[in-house]
């Protein structure tokens, strides 16, 4: 987007429970999902971008295939290093995982608790900044179907403080986090509101689920150790799986565009 259009930095952002000014609804105005047919369409901006706008859009991109390329790794890495794990991925299981090594082991729960929630949310504030930035061009970008572009409508139509307990509970199963965050940010929220609401969710998840790998403590590290002694196994039929689910997935899309 233009520097003519930026959105205001955050001395001239609206208050939390104000409405939308003139400015804010003209970029709330729904445009529909973005449809992907060549690299221009994955931009967020219109005209000539500055340096931050490639560095956030590289770091949104780059951020999915960090968590894409971790995931067959984490059968090899659950056993040796659950709580570094937990910092670099911060994946529920994992937690959990660690949390059940630190019963076994007499660890501090509350290391497993901290790796845990910087996990969890130590990437989530560049997709507020991105919403903060470029508004309903990056949201139609990564809510791409007709479905998902539905979900964020109706997230951007909730009240204020619905949004506040949607950007609490991101981290949560059947929340869609990436979107609400970019909505929030889009939608003119305040980054302390967001961060402290973010990290409040995100400590009660990861407490939760370093508690209850604790409580169950050596049937998990048995069975985590069971996987581990089988980790190169278990990770490549992760890689064929995901390939299997990614075909499918674009048989299916061409398919429905061919109808």
């Amino acid at each position: 987007m233009s520097e003519e259009k930026a959105v205001p930095d955050d001395a001239a952002a609206p208050e939390d429970d104000a409405a939308p000014d003139g400015d804010v609804a003209e970029r709330l105005a729904p445009q529909g999902p973005r449809q992907v047919r060549t690299m221009r369409d994955l931009l967020p901006w219109e005209g000539t971008p500055r340096p931050s706008d490639r560095v956030l859009l590289a770091f949104l991109f780059i951020i999915p295939l960090f968590y894409l390329v971790m995931w067959p790794l984490r059968p090899m890495l659950i056993a040796k290093m659950p709580v570094l794990l937990s910092f670099l991925i911060g994946a529920k299981t994992v937690v959990a995982g660690a949390g059940a090594f630190a019963a076994v082991e007499s660890h501090p729960l509350w290391i497993v608790v901290a790796a845990g929630w910087a996990g969890m949310m130590k990437f989530d504030w560049l997709w507020w900044f991105a919403g903060r930035r470029w508004g309903e061009r990056i949201v139609s970008i990564f809510a791409n179907t007709e479905r998902t572009y539905r979900r964020a409508e109706q997230i951007r139509r909730l009240p204020r403080w619905l949004l506040i307990a949607l950007v609490v509970l991101g981290r949560f199963p059947g929340v869609p986090g990436s979107i609400v965050w970019l909505i929030s940010g889009w939608s003119g929220m305040r980054f302390w509101t967001f961060f402290l609401c973010n990290a409040a969710g995100a400590l009660v998840l990861s407490w939760g689920c370093a508690w209850i790998g604790f409580e169950i403590g050596q049937p998990a590290v048995d069975l985590l150790k069971l996987v581990d002694k089988y980790a190169l196994w278990v990770s490549l039929a992760i890689i064929v799986g995901i390939a299997v689910w990614s075909g499918w997935k674009e048989a299916r899309r061409q398919s429905a565009q061919g109808r």
